[in-house]
């Protein structure tokens, strides 16, 4: 009956979409009455629908009413996650009123250093490192992102970018203890 529900969703039945809603209703209440925000419940249902329209049948072996449901909350339970991690970060925000003027000095002096390593030393990997293993070093020590984020954005798994990393840092450590 889920999977059927979630069918007919794709599809764009708004009224198989809504009775989704209402049997996992209880459970969005609930993460959302733990967040204590007043706009928790309109998150977690935005990210219920798109739960909901984001699943690929096609790849859940077992779709049983039961497993859907338990595959349903887990996502659920880890958007709650998700934005709970988010609201504890906005807690640790310190506003720029509430500092004093030395210490935005000398936080204005920390932001406009710019380390210029990384410019100057990497357009010459591309001599030592395949493409995707340059890529992938550039994305997440240059950028920022996470392994998955880089997986995501090579349409790669995640172990095959941490793999490309590690065989990429291993170049360059040889690299440069090769260097006189």
């Amino acid at each position: 009956m889920t999977a059927d529900l979630i069918t007919q969703s794709h599809s764009g039945d708004a009224d198989a979409t809504i009775a989704l809603i209402n049997k996992f209703n209880p459970l969005i209440k609930k993460y959302a009455y733990q967040l204590h925000e007043d706009d928790a419940y309109d998150d977690l249902l935005v990210d219920f629908v798109q739960l909901i329209h984001d699943i690929d049948l096609e790849k859940i072996h077992n779709q049983c009413d039961g497993c859907l449901v338990s595959y349903i909350g887990r996502a659920m339970k880890c958007a709650f996650i998700k934005k709970s991690k988010q609201k504890k970060s906005l807690q640790d925000i310190v506003l720029a009123s509430e500092l004093e003027d030395d210490q935005i000095y000398h936080i204005e002096s920390l932001l406009s250093q710019r380390d210029s390593y990384f410019e100057q030393e990497l357009p010459g990997i591309e001599s030592i490192l395949t493409k995707p293993e340059a890529s992938v070093i550039r994305m997440i020590y240059i950028n920022g992102h996470s392994a998955c984020e880089a997986a995501q954005r090579l349409g790669t798994s995640r172990q095959a970018v941490n793999q490309m990393k590690n065989r990429a840092l291993k170049k360059l450590k040889m690299q440069l203890m090769d260097k006189p």
